[in-house]
């Protein structure tokens, strides 16, 4: 699970989709109703008694001006 001291859905929205764009998935952010936390997974949880999916975040589309590094290739305009 994610202990950090923010454990808002906001917050943990935030950490997957940074997750989803470092590993190019989606991820899944999930809420466990007997803890009251949020949780973030690659794996699609079954949603069983006691887990909702509360968000799937996507990747950011692959841009054809950026690299694989982040860095901007040199354009002419």
């Amino acid at each position: 699970m994610n202990y950090d001291t923010d454990n808002t859905l906001s917050s943990t929205t935030k950490d997957a989709k940074a997750l989803a764009n470092e590993i190019y998935q989606r991820v899944y952010v999930i809420y466990y109703v007997a803890d009251d936390e949020f949780d973030y997974s690659e794996v699609k949880p079954d949603t069983n008694e006691g887990v909702i999916i509360m968000r799937e975040v996507k990747p950011d589309p692959i841009h054809l001006l950026t690299g694989c590094n982040g860095l901007k290739y040199n354009t002419v305009r």
